[in-house]
């Protein structure tokens, strides 16, 4: 009787992240979505979010975010160091970076959670872009 031997390919531990990402999070009033752009070099993950935050019956602006972070093994954990308003620009504006955690499902895909200094959680996903 032959016998099966089954092999967990585990390829994202040799993948790199850099590149350009879709992004998607849901949180409890809102949702943000654009692109992220990810370097990654060795186990570091620096980066920039583009992104469109909406908050239900608020409204809507444009922040970039520039992050960093680290891989380890299918593990991604990042935060946000500093934004940029974009639209509409605003001279006082406060904006809680979130701290990210999140799996490396396959070669295109991302998935996790979020928590900002407020307490807000959220869940993203990012897909690779061609």
């Amino acid at each position: 009787m032959p016998v099966m031997i089954q092999f967990h390919c585990r390829l994202f531990y040799f993948m790199n992240l850099s590149g350009h990402w879709s992004f998607c999070e849901n949180f409890d009033f809102g949702c943000d979505y654009g692109i992220a752009v990810l370097r990654q070099k060795g186990n570091i993950i620096t980066g920039t979010f583009v992104y469109v935050e909406h908050i239900f019956d608020e409204g809507e602006f444009t922040i970039s975010v520039d992050v960093r972070g680290s891989v380890f093994e299918d593990q991604i954990a990042f935060e946000g160091i500093a934004c940029r308003v974009i639209d509409p620009v605003e001279e006082a504006f406060e904006y809680y970076f979130d701290d990210r955690t999140g799996v490396i499902v396959d070669y295109d895909r991302i998935e996790g959670t979020s928590d900002d200094d407020q307490g807000v959680e959220g869940h993203f996903t990012l897909i690779r872009l061609a």
